[in-house]
């Protein structure tokens, strides 16, 4: 592994490959957040791709030049948008070490709508969980939730 620069990341140096990666004391490799930045936008990219080589199969020429067909304008957002996700979720998965080399960082950006979907979902359900019990007249509210989550007092 040739090093190209040193990071300091906890109080610690340590060496950076050519490829981006930080070298753990553990022996992992992580990704630097904007190495993998980079390569959640190519996976991002790469699902664009693919859907724009099989709309012009089906249509035959530029989606958006056929009536009935999305937009120009409307097409580019919605690449934008997903390319930037793509890129952003990849970072964050960086940054926080959950991604241990390139083609981790290429498939969350691949996989970014679900991961954001699965998310949603997740904090969604969380809401919907149903509220604690209400304190009984006279009984103090700490023991009502406590016993609710079978702390003391439960029955």
């Amino acid at each position: 592994m040739a090093v190209a620069a040193l990071v300091v990341a906890d109080g610690e140096r340590h060496p950076v490959s050519d490829a981006g990666s930080v070298s753990g004391g553990g022996g992992e490799s992580l990704v630097l957040w904007w190495v993998a930045a980079l390569w959640g936008l190519s996976g991002a990219a790469s699902v664009e791709s693919l859907a724009l080589y099989r709309a012009i199969h089906r249509v035959k020429d530029f989606p958006w030049r056929k009536k009935g067909e999305v937009a120009f304008t409307a097409y580019l957002a919605s690449v934008v948008i997903r390319v930037v996700l793509g890129g952003g979720l990849a970072a964050a998965f960086g940054a926080s070490a959950q991604v241990a080399g390139p083609l981790g960082a290429l498939a969350v950006g691949i996989a970014a709508p679900k991961i954001v979907e699965q998310f949603l979902r997740q904090g969604l359900a969380h809401q919907a969980v149903e509220p604690l019990p209400q304190a009984a007249p006279g009984v103090p509210a700490q023991t009502a939730n406590a016993s609710a989550q079978g702390g003391p007092g439960a029955a």
